[in-house]
C-alpha cells in the first residue's frame, strides 16, 4: 500500500543527544585508563541506551494513504482515521515550516453523546484526526500529487481562491491571515 510519510518531530529536538554523545565519547576514549574489572563499561552501555531511547522517544511520523491517515511512533498518540467518501482533508501551511493536517467528517444524524445537541444535523462536521508536521509548500504539493491532482493544478493550488474538481476530489485553497489553507474534499472513497 502506497503512503506518504511526513516527519512530525522538529530536528532541533535531537540536539538533546549532544551532551549524552559527548559523555559517551569521553567514557569510550578514557576507558583504557580506568582501573577495575568493569572499567567504564556500565557507563558506556547506559549512555548508548540513552542515545537510542532519546531517538525513539521523540520520533513521530504522520502517514497518509488512500485509505487512512495515521500517527506512527512508539511514544506518539497513534491516532488514526479512515479517509472515505464525504470527508475533508485540510492542510494548513503555517510560518516556519509548520503544517497542521486535519481530517473532518460528518458527525451523522444521531448525536454521539447525550449532551450533544441534535440541532442542525444536516451539516455538522467534526475533526476526526489532528496532527502537526514539518513541511511547507513542497509537502503540500506532495500530498496533492499523491491524490492525483495534475501538476499545473498543484502549482496553481498555492494561490488564494484556487478551486479544482474532478471525479474523485475537490480542492480549494484560501489565505486566512498568515495561514494558507488547502482543503481536499473526497467525493468518493479512493481505492
Amino acid at each position: 500500500m502506497k503512503s506518504i510519510y511526513i516527519l512530525s518531530t522538529k530536528l532541533w529536538v535531537y540536539l538533546t543527544e549532544i551532551p549524552v554523545l559527548i559523555l559517551l565519547w569521553v567514557s569510550i576514549s578514557t576507558n583504557h585508563l580506568a582501573e577495575g574489572t568493569l572499567k567504564y563499561y556500565p557507563l558506556i552501555i547506559f549512555l548508548s541506551l540513552a542515545v537510542v531511547f532519546i531517538m525513539v522517544y521523540f520520533f513521530s511520523v504522520i502517514s497518509i494513504s488512500c485509505e487512512e491517515i495515521r500517527y506512527h511512533g512508539l511514544f506518539s498518540s497513534r491516532d488514526s482515521a479512515f479517509i472515505t467518501e464525504n470527508k475533508t482533508l485540510v492542510i494548513r501551511i503555517k510560518p516556519r515550516r509548520n503544517l497542521d493536517i486535519e481530517l473532518y467528517g460528518d458527525a451523522g444524524a444521531e448525536p454521539a453523546f447525550d449532551w450533544m445537541k441534535a440541532d442542525d444535523v444536516i451539516h455538522r462536521d467534526i475533526c476526526l484526526f489532528r496532527g502537526r508536521a514539518n513541511g511547507s509548500v513542497g509537502t503540500a504539493k506532495r500530498i496533492l500529487k499523491f491524490f492525483n491532482v495534475p501538476e499545473e493544478e498543484r502549482i496553481s493550488a498555492m494561490n488564494d481562491g484556487f478551486s479544482y474538481e474532478d471525479d474523485a476530489i475537490r480542492v480549494n485553497s484560501c489565505q486566512k491571515n498568515e495561514v494558507f489553507e488547502i482543503s481536499l474534499s473526497f467525493k468518493i472513497t479512493i481505492v
